[in-house]
């Protein structure tokens, strides 16, 4: 746990890592769910069309902990 607050400002606006190859639903041992690192702070999580016809639709999102 890092032991400063987490600055979202300072060097912005980063390159991210968009190249991840998404699983289609068609992979007999495809996960349920696929995770992606965009940062060390930020997440994609992609539902396989294999739990529910509309779940590469979903959405999420990430959060920080505030330290005290």
């Amino acid at each position: 746990m890092p032991s400063q607050p987490v600055d979202f400002h300072s060097g912005a606006p980063v390159d991210l890592d968009l190249s991840v190859e998404w699983m289609d639903g068609s992979g007999v041992n495809e996960p349920l769910v696929q995770v992606h690192a965009l940062d060390e702070h930020t997440y994609i999580l992609r539902q396989s069309l294999k739990t529910h016809y509309e779940g590469h639709l979903s959405s999420s999102c990430s959060a920080t902990r505030a330290h005290s």
